[in-house]
This record gives C-alpha cells, structure tokens and sequence, in this order.
C-alpha cells in the first residue's frame, strides 16, 4: 500500500489546492479564453476574446502565439493538426491547412456577425449568424470552406451558441430565445434547411453534446438534460446552483458538465450516462468557459482571464495527499529514504519546482520494476511516498523518479 503526503505545494489564488484532480498550466493570454481543442495528447489549438490563436505540441506545458484577428473570432474547430477553421463577426470564415502558419479568408456572402462554426468531414461544414432578433441565418459549404451558400434560418431563436451535426443530414443548434435569455433547442433532418423545435427551456442552451443522432445532452442554466430519442422527449439528469457553459462526452457513458459559480469553477462528471453525477473543484478557475477531453483520462479546461487546467485522471481527487506548507522548492531533487535500512516501510521524499507528470518506481536487484509508487500529475512542491514491502525478501532496491525535467536513482536496504 502507498500513501503520499504533500509538504510543499503550489499557491492557487492564495490558498493550496493539492487534491484536485485538475493543475493549472500557463495559456500565455491574460483574457477569456472562449474555445479550446485538442487533435492529441499534444498537440491543440485556443482562441481567445484577445482575438488570437494559441498553439502547443506539447500537451499545453507551453502555448505559442499563432494568429492574431483583426476582428471579433467567436468559434473555432479543426479537423486535424493542420486545418482548421475560425468565425469570425465581419462575415467571414478563416481557414488554416498549414497548422496556424497562415490562414486564408472566405468570403461567405454575409454581413453578419458568426457565432458558431462546426465540420462534418473536410469538404462539408455550417455556420450560424444572428439575422434579427428572432432568428439566425445558416450557411453551409461543401468544398472546404471555399465557397458558401444559405441555407436560410434557425427559426425562433434570438443567437445560436452551439450549431453540430452528427451526418450530413442530422443536426442541432442551441441558444438563446430571446432577451430574457430563455432558451431554445432545435433540430434539423435535412442538412440545415429546415428547423425543429425539441427543448424549450428556462435558460439560454449554451452547449449540447450528441454521441449519434438519437442520444444526446443539453446544459441549459443549472440543469443537464438527456435525450435517447433524437429529443422527442427530454429527462432531466441534473439540477445544481450556477450555470453550465460547456459539456463534453467521450462514449456513450462518461462525459463532464462545467461552468460558471460563486467560487471555485465547477464541473460535474457521469460515468452512467448521466443516472449519477460527481462534482469536481478546479481551484480558481471561478468561470469555466470551454472543455476538450480526447479520451476519459485526458482533458483540458479554460476560461476567464486566460486561466488553463489539466486533467491526466479523469479530473478525480488525488488521494492521500495534504497540504503541510507553503513553499516552492527551486530545484528537483530525490532524496535518500528513511530510515535506511528499513524494515518492513520506509517514506522516500522528492521535489518538483514546477507542475507536470512524476513516476516513482521501485526496482529489484536484477533490473525488474516491482512496484510503482507515484504515477500522475502534481503540483509544484515537496512530496513523501511511503512504501511498504511486506511482501519482499532482504534485499537492496532500487528506487527512480522519472519527470519531463529530471530522472534520478538511489538505493535502499531492507533488512528483515
């Protein structure tokens, strides 16, 4: 059995938050991030209300400036590593197929400002423009966003926030309804012509995800609703105090509901569809804006104020961990375990001057790992891992950490 003890770790908003499931990461940009996506484990793309692209190719440890807009951007999707598309307020749609190097502009014919951008494939895509206060034009195209053509309207619907489709024929579009912020969803079977009601809510729908054209969820308000019939009937899952701005799913039973609150920013998570929920605290993230998992260990969330967070469990408490102090350790460093020799535990302590991924491994005489001891992401600071080998014969160990900034071996004697 392992237990870790945090002695050091790293101050968020001035408090030390060491068992979230979720670690801060530095976005580069100091205003809301408003759409985050990830292609991998490495490589992603954000755009902000700064009007700019951001990059990394190393799971978000650094992000580098890529584009910058001359206009209002409000949505982004890509469809690979290189191509990907952004809306834009002046009517047009820009596009990347060189990772972010250059982008071209199309022209799609209107004045209007975009609010949401979604691809089917690589040659068929969608976008939604408020037209009037009561409706929003939808324009498609299918050669890649070179050329596009209207399609006509999202009836009844003051803004769209969230326009997808799950084929060629079959999507959904959420939003507000009107200026008291009631909410609307809809669906269209026909590529985008024409327009459904399925879900009149209290709040404004700001996202909605759909695993295949019958289940999907809707975040309106506080609420989490769940669909299995292409919305023709709607349960409610889940009612808390706050308002969701995103939801992400990752198969058919494990997915994340996140949004805004009084304190820290929330996030709920289902591993049952939806039947149960837990909640999850990103220690000061405040307002949570946008969320991309690429599997249903691995995720990214961010917001207001550029603020950034990842996940490599799930977004699941760290167990066995607490705060003892407040200080950064400037260096990393793996010390000798104590006491040495031992008989049968002993508690090994090392230190992380910055955030990220630690493996702490033992090994026997020959080489062999025996047991692994840390295996995850941490904060910045000073740590105690405890083992016990019971279960081993007298021997001298071996014990290694492993992190993207140092690698360090040391031996230990146990004497039974």
């Amino acid at each position: 059995m392992k237990y870790l003890i945090l002695i050091c770790a790293v101050l968020v908003s001035n408090k030390v938050y060491p068992q979230s499931g979720w670690y801060p990461l530095q976005s580069g940009d100091i205003n809301h991030i408003i759409s985050i996506q990830f292609i991998d484990a490495q490589t992603g793309y954000y755009i902000s209300t700064s009007n700019v692209c951001f990059k990394t190719t190393n799971g978000g440890d650094q992000w580098n400036l890529i584009a910058t807009f001359g206009t209002l951007i409000n949505d982004m999707t890509f469809l690979n590593a290189a191509t990907g598309y952004i809306s834009a307020c002046d009517g047009k749609v820009y596009r990347t197929t060189n990772s972010g190097i250059t982008w071209g502009t199309f022209n799609t014919g209107s004045s209007s400002c975009f609010s949401t951008i979604t691809f089917l494939n690589s040659q068929t895509g969608w976008v939604s423009a408020q037209s009037s206060y009561t409706s929003n034009t939808v324009y498609k195209t299918i050669n890649g966003g070179v050329n596009w053509f209207l399609l006509g309207i999202i009836p009844g619907i003051e803004r769209t926030f969230r326009i997808r489709f799950t084929d060629n024929q079959t999507g959904w579009a959420g939003g507000q309804k009107n200026s008291n912020y009631d909410g609307i969803f809809l669906r269209t079977t026909n590529g985008g012509a024409n327009w459904i009601v399925t879900l009149d809510a209290a709040d404004e729908v700001d996202d909605f995800y759909f695993i295949n054209s019958q289940t999907g969820w809707v975040v309106s308000g506080g609420r989490v609703y769940r669909s299995t019939n292409s919305g023709g009937n709607w349960s409610e899952q889940l009612h808390v105090a706050g308002h969701f701005s995103t939801c992400s799913f990752v198969d058919a039973n494990t997915g994340w509901a996140q949004g805004l609150s009084g304190s820290d920013g929330m996030i709920y998570k289902t591993t049952n569809s939806g039947l149960n929920w837990s909640s999850q605290s990103v220690p000061g993230a405040y307002n949570l804006l946008t969320m991309y998992f690429i599997n249903a260990q691995t995720g990214w969330t961010a917001g207001l104020l550029g603020k950034m967070y990842k996940t490599t469990n799930g977004g699941e408490l760290i167990t066995g961990i607490e705060p003892v102090g407040e200080e950064i350790p400037g260096i990393y460093s793996l010390s000798q375990n104590y006491p040495n020799p031992f008989n049968p535990a002993t508690n090994i302590k090392f230190s992380i001057p910055k955030a990220g991924f630690v493996k702490l491994t033992v090994y026997d005489m020959l080489g062999r790992e025996i047991e692994t001891l840390v295996n995850e992401n941490l904060v910045a600071g000073t740590y105690k891992a405890d083992w016990n080998a019971s279960n081993f014969s007298s021997g001298v160990f071996f014990y290694k950490i492993e992190t993207a900034g140092f690698t360090d071996i040391r031996k230990m004697i146990l004497v039974k």
